[in-house]
């Protein structure tokens, strides 16, 4: 027992050393049944070749490892085993499959064995797919070589290294020189005589060895007929057949090098006449790079001719110029054509001057392309005077645009319903109204007009504004409650094309179209918080920016507003802002209701009256009296509009000369109307309303003494005279607080 383990250990650690034997080789290693075809074993190179598993690759056999295609087929497959399963190893090369399909190249070495008592085929594959490339590559290497030699424009030799033997040349060789090739193969360059001294060949022998190799070295050549080429080569040492051999490609650049020197010659007579021209004269090579510049040129930068060359120029263009100056520069080249262009240089003393500057090709006698050559004059005076008439022509079409937008405006509010026409009546109330117009016309101070709805705060407006300082100047009216909070920014402020959807061109707002003259809002208590903050900053700076648009636009405009609310209590509330209502209350004015005014009632029956009869053709002459007493009698919460809508109705009832109201208003209950107040009564009203605005205020940028626009001394002396003190509660105005909706103009 003890024998045969000791034997079983053994054959395991035999098994053990061939496995690892086996896993360790280099090549991928296959043990093939002949019997069955089917791979016994393989080993870890195969999986890493193939990329079949060793368990997988014993499910298939060699045929499945081939590519299939012919001439590497299934039936040449077999042949080649057969043969090596009769004892006739094979070696051959084979095209493979590994198992995600690519194909590549192995070699294959078969070979019969028996292993156990069993015939098997030892197969040992080898990849042999970088060799492969080497090969096709160093075959397609030496076709391309031969065949950019003998084609080659250039003149190519290849001789031996130690005395100079022609072993092949080509036909561009031949061409230059006027040898044959009999006349040059076999021979050497010396026994032709082809340097210009045996000397010139060892200097040039000795140049390559201590290089590796020499590019653009510049010899004499004689030729056949004995004269002499100059040519420009690159050479290459290298071993042919075990012998030194030099590869030498050239190109013959004779013609060139003399008209270099006639070049020479003719920039040294140049350059004596352009530094006495009175421009600025510049010449660049076929590189682009500036090569010369002249005295005027220097003088103008104040810069030294080493620091002008190549691009060093460049450094004066002023930065906004750069990039233009430089493309129409290099393009220019590119294209051989001539250019022009205008750019600002940095003259000596630190200013930036406009400068013309052209530039012309230069071509040699025979067409060659030398460069350019360009001069450059001064044009900051001209470059001065156009922009000063484009500012001016600019300027124009301005006030051009400015004028045709008005008159649009001006033509759209002529063809609006004038209901009121012009301010009637003479009552105590309504001579107030126009005594303050009359004080505050004259100046450019903002306006703040109040009062209900229907009550004329447009008419006070236009009244303003048509006996002020500006009534030249156009009116633009804005009803801030007839937009939608998304239209008004853009009608106030312009807008730019493509600031939102549906802006398809450039709109002029109304502060632009108001620019010198005033502006009415009306209903300035319904703006949107978001736009009080840009009206603040229009009435404090004067400036704003158009929807959509970044840049700042300056306006001169005279501010009118005018609202049905009560902007102290609206403020209080947080609706409008504080600082807003300040700059509007300069100068406010209250326009009464038509209850207070009844005195004036007989006069607007009479204007309304003429005017609808006028309109419907039909003659009224008289009212009688009792129509004037029903109208007095009635309250008219809507004020002086309510009462031209009953007259205009009235109209177009009535049949003979007597205007005749059908109406039948409210009863007003056991209301008596109130009678009129004296105009110092009024006075002191609005002079307490003004006080109670402030928080009794005199002095300062916002006391009422400024406001009301009078002295404070004159103001404390009108409060003693009417008995004005200050009182604990606060004065609200029953009038205008008592009708929420009922307010506007």
């Amino acid at each position: 027992m003890a024998e045969r383990e000791r034997v079983e250990i053994e054959l395991r650690k035999s098994e053990e050393n061939y496995r690892a034997i086996f896993d360790a080789a280099n090549d991928a290693i296959f043990i093939h049944d002949i019997p069955s075809g089917q791979i016994l074993d393989s080993n870890a190179k195969m999986s890493e070749m193939y990329g079949w598993t060793v368990d997988e690759v014993k499910s298939l056999t060699i045929i499945d490892l081939s590519s299939g295609e012919s001439p590497y087929t299934q039936k040449e497959a077999l042949g080649r085993i057969q043969k090596a399963a009769q004892g006739e190893p094979q070696l051959f090369e084979w095209r493979a499959r590994d198992k995600s399909g690519r194909l590549f190249w192995v070699e294959v070495n078969l070979k019969h064995a028996c292993l156990s008592g069993q015939d098997i085929l030892l197969a040992v594959v080898r990849d042999i797919t970088e060799r492969k490339r080497a090969i096709d590559q160093l075959r397609n290497s030496e076709e391309r070589f031969g065949k950019a030699f003998k084609a080659n424009p250039q003149p190519m030799s290849l001789t031996t290294l130690a005395n100079g033997i022609y072993r092949d040349i080509n036909e561009s060789f031949l061409a230059m020189s006027g040898y044959t090739r009999d006349e040059v193969i076999g021979r050497s360059s010396l026994e032709l005589k082809i340097w210009e001294t045996p000397q010139a060949r060892a200097i040039f022998v000795q140049h390559l060895k201590e290089r590796g190799s020499l590019v653009n070295y510049e010899a004499k050549f004689r030729i056949k007929d004995g004269s002499f080429r100059v040519l420009l080569s690159s050479a290459e040492q290298l071993e042919i057949a075990g012998e030194e051999c030099l590869l030498v490609a050239s190109s013959d650049v004779t013609e060139i090098t003399k008209a270099q020197h006639a070049l020479r010659e003719s920039e040294a007579r140049f350059r004596n006449m352009a530094d006495t021209a009175p421009v600025m004269i510049w010449i660049a090579d076929q590189s682009k790079g500036c090569t010369y510049f002249n005295k005027q040129w220097l003088n103008f930068t104040g810069r030294t001719l080493e620091q002008e060359l190549g691009n060093g120029w460049t450094e004066a263009v002023h930065p906004d110029d750069y990039a233009r100056c430089l493309q129409i520069y290099e393009s220019s080249f590119d294209e051989r054509k001539r250019f022009e262009m205008e750019y600002r240089v940095r003259r000596k003393d630190g200013e930036y001057r406009w400068v013309f500057d052209s530039g012309t090709p230069r071509l040699s006698a025979d067409g060659m392309f030398l460069g350019y050559i360009g001069s450059c004059i001064d044009i900051t005076d001209r470059k001065e005077s156009e922009v000063a008439l484009r500012q001016a022509h600019d300027e124009l079409n301005k006030l051009k645009n400015e004028l045709e937008a008005q008159n649009i405006y001006l033509q759209e509010e002529l063809q609006l319903d004038q209901t009121f026409g012009e301010i009637v009546g003479q009552s105590d109330a309504i001579k107030y109204v126009l005594f303050k117009v009359t004080q505050v016309a004259r100046t450019n101070s903002t306006v703040l007009i109040t009062g209900e709805t229907g009550t004329g705060k447009e008419l006070v407006a236009r009244a303003i504004h048509s006996t002020g300082s500006l009534a030249d100047r156009p009116l633009i009216k804005v009803n801030c409650a007839a937009l939608s909070p998304s239209l008004i920014e853009s009608e106030l402020f312009g807008h730019e094309k493509g600031a939102f959807t549906g802006a398809f061109s450039r709109k002029v707002g109304r502060f632009e179209l108001a620019n010198g003259g005033t502006i009415f809002l009306d209903e300035i208590g319904e703006l949107p918080p978001e736009l009080q903050v840009k009206l603040l900053r229009v009435i404090q700076e004067g400036e704003f920016e158009r929807l959509g648009g970044s840049k700042t636009l300056k306006v001169d405009v005279r501010i009118i507003a005018a609202t049905n609310k009560n902007l102290n209590l609206e403020v209080e509330k947080r609706s409008f802002r504080e600082d807003l209502w300040y700059r509007l209350n300069v100068f406010p004015i209250t326009v009464p209701p038509l209850r207070q005014r009844k005195d004036d009632i007989p006069l607007l029956v009479e204007y309304f009256a003429s005017k609808y009869a006028k309109k419907f053709g039909k003659t009224i002459s008289s009212v009688s009296p009792r129509t004037i007493q029903t109208l007095q009698a009635h309250s008219w919460p809507g004020n002086v509009r309510e009462l031209a809508n009953v007259i205009e109705r009235a109209v177009i009832h009535t049949k003979g000369p007597t205007l005749q109201v059908v109406e039948r208003f409210e009863a007003v209950g056991d209301e008596l109307p109130s009678p009129p107040k004296s105009l110092e009564e009024i006075e002191r009203d609005y002079i307490i309303r003004t006080l109670e605005n402030t928080g009794w205020r005199i002095e300062g940028r916002y006391g009422a003494a400024k406001i009301l626009g009078l002295n404070p001394s004159t103001l404390r002396t009108r409060m003693l005279k009417l008995g004005i003190q200050r009182r604990r509660s606060a004065y609200v105005d029953t009038d205008l607080t008592s009708k929420k909706d009922a307010w506007g103009t």
